[in-house]
């Protein structure tokens, strides 16, 4: 009976996959995809960025030196994003805030209006409408320290993204990270096989959905890839001692997060964030007891409804393994904050299938710097589940 019902999840999950590719090329064909008609606008604030990256370069989906392994290696980009009303003083300047972060007010600059599936996620742009100056430097640390003693917080977050982003991607994902949350922010980026986008779905060969996402999960349970964080994650508590350091981690970006919490790495964090967490539930349990000693606050971000998250779930089971992921999670820890964010989440739209996979980051950094939503108005969308640390904090 166990085994019967193993196999009718199989094939459930076998129709379910090829149902979600079926409409994916459907939607591909009769509608382009809302992301690539991106509205190009003049005028973009340039917002510094930082990665660390054990990808051979930091490029584009197109070039197969972004998926290859090399070692670890430090740099600087900026990201351009279209001009936001709230960071100038009421002029046509930046507010002192976020022009001591670096930020630069460019009128004559052309950019993208960055789309929830734009913003480093899904579907990758013309990089030169979103990055610039993308170079390794050997003046990382200096850089970095000096914008985290501009920061409202002293603060540095560490962004670790998910499957199927190029280089590019990650990097543009921590410059809209780093412009919502004032502070500067660090991608690491590991050598994902690059976005796949949905127009048209690759469902033939090595660039069907499946075989990206079983590579890029081979890929980040790499020991080099867990090595390279580690490395990196000490040095940056060894040069900045004095600044507060948090750990952002998406989608399969979790799975590397995890394995690094289960690692005697000695390093503490201030805060660590797990947003929409493609991880097992056991892997995630592994890791509490050392989670509670290496971050001194912890926050699931999750979504019942979260389709990206079913579909690794039903991979799983084509490799006949039955998981629960953390970011569909309906239980609770104690002393660890839950948000279930599926009022707000994204994309919503029917060119990506209303994934609700992605946590918009305006949002997610009012929670983090304030403790309160965007706005008053939005309060319903979130739910809070109690805890210690959550009572403390709010």
């Amino acid at each position: 009976m166990q085994v019967e019902s193993v196999v009718n999840s199989m094939l459930i999950s076998r129709v379910w996959i090829t149902l979600f590719v079926v409409v994916g090329i459907f939607f591909s064909i009769v509608r382009p995809v809302l992301s690539e008609e991106g509205k190009l606008v003049r005028g973009a604030v340039r917002v510094p960025v930082f990665y660390a990256t054990d990808r051979v370069k930091i490029t584009s989906n197109k070039d197969a030196a972004g998926e290859t392994l090399g070692p670890l290696h430090l740099g600087l980009a900026t990201a351009l994003l279209p001009k936001d009303l709230s960071w100038l003083d009421g002029s046509d300047s930046l507010k002192s805030t976020v022009a001591k972060l670096g930020w630069v007010l460019d009128n004559d600059a052309i950019t993208i209006v960055p789309y929830i599936e734009v913003r480093g996620y899904v579907a990758e742009p013309d990089s030169s409408v979103v990055l610039s100056n993308v170079q390794d430097s050997p003046d990382f640390w200096t850089a970095l320290s000096a914008e985290a003693d501009a920061s409202p917080f002293r603060t540095v977050y560490v962004y670790i993204h998910g499957f199927a982003s190029s280089g590019d991607n990650s990097v543009y994902a921590a410059g809209v990270l780093s412009s919502c949350v004032e502070s500067p922010v660090v991608a690491f980026s590991w050598p994902s096989e690059g976005t796949v986008g949905l127009k048209p779905l690759q469902v033939t060969g090595k660039k069907r959905i499946r075989a990206r996402y079983l590579a890029d999960r081979k890929m980040i349970d790499r020991e080099e890839v867990l090595k390279d964080l580690t490395t990196f994650l000490s040095e940056l508590k060894r040069k900045l001692p004095d600044k507060r350091i948090c750990l952002v981690a998406h989608s399969l970006g979790n799975r590397l997060l995890a394995n690094y919490i289960c690692s005697p790495a000695p390093e503490q964090f201030d805060e660590v964030y797990f947003l929409a967490a493609d991880v097992d539930h056991d892997l995630f349990m592994r890791s509490l007891a050392n989670l509670k000693t290496k971050s001194k606050h912890t926050s699931v971000w999750l979504n019942p409804k979260d389709k990206v998250l079913k579909i690794a779930g039903a991979n799983d089971l084509l490799s006949l393994r039955v998981t629960r992921k953390l970011g569909k999670a309906n239980f609770s820890v104690p002393d660890i904050e839950f948000v279930n964010y599926e009022k707000i989440a994204q994309p919503r739209s029917l060119n990506y299938l209303n994934l609700q996979h992605y946590v918009p980051f305006e949002q997610f950094a009012s929670i983090v710097r304030t403790g309160s939503p965007f706005s008053k108005s939005e309060a319903q969308y979130y739910l809070f589940r109690s805890s210690k640390i959550e009572k403390a904090r709010h």
